[in-house]
């Protein structure tokens, strides 16, 4: 008998406790449904409309469960580049406190009012993005814009055009340095040896030799000048978004040879 007693009073302090906790829980919710911090009063109705509470209780925090439900906003956080590229790896805090290790296109409840979302990627930086959420608003956007990424490899492209132009500046000028010996060579020894009755096929021959040498010159002159305005026009802003400006590479005949030239438009 003693034993039956004791088991009917510890079931008794059991609902004392819980009816406790219940009642706390609802006095609780009334408070944090006031003041606007609906996901914590969401959490004490959950409990207290348990089957275990009084039924008073139970009856008070079902009702208030449906509302404040219906009244919690949700949002659905998004990241992406300025062109257009949806990014995945961007972590998110909510007012300061850790939120989202990543971003899945979810619809996230949040308290209603005003919300700093802080987005952090380790490639593009950190964005933040100030809302105010609405009291039962559904599925709102909220999307952080990164600048987009640096496009790589530009500058490996202007080296080789640059030193494309460089080495092909170079080979003129080298063929210039040749031409022009065999040609001061060959004119010495016609001189010395059949001037002024050399034939014309030999005086032709010379004669080409030099015009080339000249053409050389002016040829590789005119290609190394481009690369170096290549070099300073990709060095200087690699960046930049405009178009590249037209350039132009000439070769003209003229009396006794010819001329080369470039044209850069800055």
């Amino acid at each position: 008998m003693l034993l039956g007693v004791a088991l009917a009073l510890s079931a008794v302090r059991g609902e004392a406790r819980a009816a406790g906790t219940c009642e706390a829980d609802h006095l609780a919710a009334q408070k944090d449904r006031e003041s606007g911090a609906l996901l914590r009063a969401r959490e004490e109705l959950l409990r207290c409309s348990a089957a275990a509470c009084p039924s008073l209780v139970q009856g008070d925090c079902e009702k208030w469960l449906e509302s404040v439900t219906a009244d919690v906003p949700t949002v659905v956080p998004s990241a992406r580049t300025s062109d257009g590229v949806d990014l995945r790896d961007v972590r998110v805090s909510l007012d300061d406190a850790p939120w989202l290790e990543s971003l899945e296109g979810k619809a996230l409840s949040i308290d209603p009012g005003p919300h700093v979302l802080r987005f952090e990627s380790k490639a593009l930086g950190a964005i933040e993005v100030s809302i105010v959420a609405k009291t039962g608003a559904r599925n709102e956007p909220v999307v952080a814009t990164f600048a987009a990424p640096k496009p790589r490899g530009r500058a490996r492209a202007a080296t080789i055009a640059t030193w494309s132009l460089v080495g092909a500046g170079g080979l003129g000028l080298l063929g210039f340095a040749g031409l022009s010996i065999a040609g001061e060579v060959q004119f010495h020894h016609l001189k010395t040896t059949c001037a002024p009755s050399c034939s014309h096929r030999d005086v032709e021959r010379v004669r080409s030799q030099l015009i080339a040498g000249d053409v050389s010159l002016a040829l590789g002159s005119a290609l190394l000048g481009a690369g170096l305005v290549v070099f300073l026009a990709t060095s200087s802003s690699p960046d930049s978004p405009t178009a590249p400006k037209p350039s132009a590479l000439y070769l003209r005949p003229a009396p006794g040879g010819a001329s080369a030239g470039a044209v850069f438009t800055f």
